[in-house]
């Protein structure tokens, strides 16, 4: 029988098991190099060669300082400047949620990042508002995938390193669209809010509140 036959086997009885897939891949890999006889060395150059690229070290970073963000409050403070500009219309939660993922993205480039930071507290706020859970979900759902599209974002920097494209004008190309999604994901949550009555119980804008926030918020 060929290795390739044997790992296929392996991986498939361990799968079959309901061992988790990461310690799966991670069995049946250790398996090849027994079989195979790979030299240890190529391994450890293996790995190193794929942390050479400097533009791929930015995601982990990236991912790290969206976590951090998460835990730190930013996106409280995120919030905040978001209510102090769109606070005063219908559906100003939605609206709220759709600008500050627009906010956060622009920081951590991760899109399940995003959603995570910014749902977490607005999906809440919405359902004490009155929103429909599934409507609410699929606000911040949708505007959470901005983090995919608006600069600095880690799918493009993949993107980029595997098609030798510039990172900097994938960041440029992606910049107007991301904008563009957000102010159509805007007025559709207006639009609908509207109908339904959600939301608009905020104050209108005003310089004071927003600097307040906007000064807040730098830290």
């Amino acid at each position: 029988m060929s290795p390739l036959a044997i790992l296929a086997i392996c991986f498939v009885i361990l799968t079959i098991m309901g061992i988790p897939l990461f310690v799966a891949v991670g069995l049946t890999t250790a398996v090849a190099i027994y079989i195979i006889d790979i030299p240890y060395t190529l391994m450890a150059q293996t790995g190193y060669g794929s942390l050479t690229p400097f533009p791929l070290l930015t995601i982990p970073l990236f991912v790290l300082a969206g976590r951090l963000m998460e835990v730190g409050g930013m996106a409280n403070r995120m919030i905040g400047i978001a209510t102090t500009l769109v606070g005063a219309y219908r559906g100003s939660m939605g609206l709220v949620t759709v600008f500050a993922c627009m906010l956060f993205a622009a920081l951590s480039g991760s899109g399940p990042a995003t959603t995570a930071a910014i749902g977490s507290v607005t999906v809440p706020a919405m359902k004490r508002e009155g929103y429909d859970i599934p409507f609410a979900a699929a606000i911040t759902a949708s505007a959470g995938a901005l983090g995919s599209l608006i600069p600095p974002s880690n799918l493009l920097i993949i993107y980029g390193l595997v098609s030798e494209t510039s990172i900097p004008r994938l960041f440029l190309a992606g910049l107007l669209p991301g904008l563009m999604i957000t102010i159509l994901l805007m007025i559709t949550t207006y639009i609908i809010a509207r109908r339904r009555g959600y939301g608009g119980n905020g104050d209108p804008f005003s310089w004071g509140p927003f600097l307040k926030a906007a000064w807040d918020g730098k830290w």
